[in-house]
């Protein structure tokens, strides 16, 4: 009978002496190791916190939508005839700022119209102040044009600086707050809006 096995029955089988035990609990161990290295990095992943900068990534958006052709169109059947309501940029200003806005999550909808622009961030918590700082949104005062009375909105952007859309490109540009040496000049700006969380 070979050391370490049992004769007694009881329907226990063969069982290990202990030289027999520690090599296979030394080999089990290594293997447990072994597996232990591959699966680590996997199961447990370094951590990192990241913290989205909000205002730093709006501000940037804007920044990069200069001379952009992305807001000029927007097409909409009227009395069932489909037509481009900005008409190739004329009237861009709403749909750009809502557009920048949305992307932001600081609205809840695109608008074509400045006045829909100005109930929804009414609505989305953007509120009224009275001095004006970087990626503000700006209100100017409405004009006549040539197929009615328009308002005007785009984005402060230091010092007398803006930037909206412009309806002779029908692009985003920088301009002087008051339109200086352009069509519009000295169109007012006769309100300013700023979100809670756009303060730094």
């Amino acid at each position: 009978m070979i050391k370490g096995e049992s004769n007694s029955g009881g329907g226990r089988g063969t069982a290990l002496g202990s030289p027999w035990r520690r090599l296979f609990r030394t080999v089990g161990s290594e293997k447990r190791v072994e597996r232990a290295r591959e699966i680590s990095p996997r199961v447990h992943p370094a951590k990192k916190m990241i913290k989205l900068l909000k205002k730093k990534t709006y501000l940037k958006s804007i920044e990069n939508s200069l001379g952009a052709n992305t807001y000029r169109n927007c097409y909409a059947l009227v009395d069932g005839e489909e037509k481009d309501i900005l008409k190739n940029g004329d009237l861009s200003c709403a749909f750009y700022v809502s557009s920048i806005l949305l992307m932001a999550g600081l609205i809840k909808e695109i608008h074509t119209t400045v006045s829909g622009l100005l109930r929804d961030m009414e609505s989305s918590g953007w509120e009224k102040v009275e001095e004006p700082s970087q990626g503000d949104v700006l209100f100017w005062e409405e004009i006549q044009t040539a197929d009615g009375r328009h308002g005007h909105a785009g984005f402060f952007w230091g010092g007398d600086m803006a930037i909206s859309n412009n309806s002779k490109n029908g692009e985003p540009v920088k301009h002087k707050l008051d339109f200086e040496g352009e069509a519009a000049a000295g169109r007012k700006v006769i309100a300013v809006y700023r979100h809670p969380k756009l303060i730094d």
